[in-house]
C-alpha cells in the first residue's frame, strides 16, 4: 500500500500474496489496517467494506472494543466516497463516542479527523475546527508528523470548505 500513497499505481498481486501470508499466520496474528488502507486508496468500496467486516469480526471474537472504533473510520470515508453520508456520520461518530473514553492520540485521532472531514462536507466547520485544534497541536507536541500531516490535510479541507483559502494553504 505504501506505493499506493505514493501514487505509484496499484499492485494487486503484492496485496494478494501479503493477505496470503497473513491467512497462513493464522487468525491470532492482529490485522494491520494496511489492507484497510489499501482498498480505500484505490477506490475500492466494496473491498474496504469486506476487509472492515473481517476484522471487525476479529476484533469482536477478542473484546477488542477500541480496536473496532479506531477502524470504524474507514467505512466512515468509504462511505462518504458512496455518497452514503448519513452511514458515514454514524460510522464516525460510533467510533468518536468509544474513543473520547481513552487518550485520544495517533491511530484513534483518525476517527476525530474522518469526522471533521464529514462535518465540513454537512456545513459544520466550527465543530470539525474545534475538534481538530487540539488533535493537530498533539501531534506537532508530540513529533508524531504521520498523524500531523493527515490532521493538518482535514484542517485544509474544512478551511477550503469555509472559503478560508489562505488558511487551507497554510494547513497544507
Amino acid at each position: 500500500w505504501p506505493g499506493v500513497l505514493l501514487g505509484r499505481g496499484a499492485r494487486r498481486e503484492l496485496l494478494k500474496r501479503g493477505l496470503a501470508l497473513k491467512t497462513r499466520a493464522g487468525p491470532a496474528v492482529h490485522p494491520h489496517p494496511g489492507p484497510l488502507t489499501w482498498f480505500q486508496c484505490v477506490d475500492d468500496i466494496e473491498g474496504t467494506r469486506a476487509r472492515h467486516a473481517r476484522e471487525d469480526s476479529w476484533a469482536r471474537e477478542r473484546g477488542d472494543d477500541r480496536m473496532r472504533a479506531e477502524r470504524l473510520g474507514y467505512p466512515a470515508m468509504v462511505e462518504l466516497q458512496a455518497g452514503q453520508w448519513d452511514l458515514a456520520e454514524q460510522h464516525a461518530g460510533c467510533s468518536c463516542e468509544t474513543l473520547e473514553q481513552g487518550d485520544v492520540s495517533g491511530r484513534s485521532a483518525y476517527a476525530f479527523a474522518w469526522r471533521s472531514l464529514i462535518d465540513a462536507y454537512r456545513g459544520r466547520i466550527d465543530r470539525a475546527r474545534t475538534t481538530l485544534q487540539p488533535l493537530v497541536a498533539e501531534a506537532a507536541r508530540t513529533e508524531k508528523a504521520w498523524w500531523g500531516a493527515i490532521l493538518l490535510s482535514v484542517v485544509g479541507f474544512v478551511e477550503f470548505a469555509a472559503g478560508n483559502h489562505e488558511a487551507a494553504d497554510a494547513a497544507l
